[in-house]
């Protein structure tokens, strides 16, 4: 605002419009499990809406939190849902066997699926860092959120857990093959585990940086 303030009282002459926009849904949030509908729409929700319904721009200056430097990039994210199922069992009748796979406790199980993600994740970051003319790049990887069992119940062995995984993709990176790989990464441990995207956003970069990708 104290930009366009400025520009008006400066006289300067433009070639075109400038289109001053205040949009909902910029947090990262996503419809996930029983938390659904317009209040868990985020991750550019509102921006989405504008471009689809008309309001197109040459360039888009974004307020965002960069120290006041000038960001020439912008990496994308996709969501995932990784699932593992157990059995429910009371805890003086529950077993505990060798192997991890024949364990009946999804969150005990869903352990070992983690050390694989977390271990997948320094090498993914490892590989996709890069130096850019605006900066240094590293898409992290994150698990945000771990769901399982009964808390007020735990006299019961988990027959359900899942954890929610952010990872941040490159701008013009094809995300299929990370989630093929990320896929055979849960698929490796033999607990059953199953993978799915919730959300899919791709990255925005200038014509600057994006020889990176060509």
């Amino acid at each position: 605002m104290i930009a366009l303030r400025a520009l008006r009282d400066s006289g300067a002459p433009l070639r075109g419009n400038v289109i001053f926009t205040v949009v909902p849904g910029e947090t990262g949030a996503a419809p996930a499990d029983e938390h659904q509908g317009l209040t868990y729409e985020g991750k550019g929700f509102g921006s989405g809406h504008l471009v689809a319904h008309g309001v197109r721009a040459d360039y888009a200056l974004v307020a965002e939190t960069t120290d006041f430097a000038v960001p020439w990039l912008a990496c994308g994210a996709r969501y995932f849902k990784t699932s593992v199922p157990g059995v429910n069992q009371y805890t003086p009748r529950s077993v505990r066997p060798t192997g991890i796979r024949g364990n009946p406790n999804a969150t005990v199980k869903m352990a070992h699926v983690i050390d694989a993600i977390e271990a997948w994740a320094a090498q993914y970051e490892a590989k996709n860092t890069f130096d850019s003319p605006c900066g240094h790049v590293v898409p992290k990887v994150v698990i945000g959120a771990i769901r399982g069992g009964i808390p007020y119940r735990p006299n019961r062995t988990s027959p359900h857990c899942a954890i929610y995984v952010d990872v941040r993709i490159l701008p013009s990176q094809d995300p299929l093959p990370i989630e093929k790989e990320l896929r055979a990464v849960v698929d490796a441990v033999q607990v059953g585990a199953k993978l799915e995207t919730y959300l899919a956003r791709t990255g925005l970069a200038s014509r600057l940086t994006t020889s990176r990708w060509a």
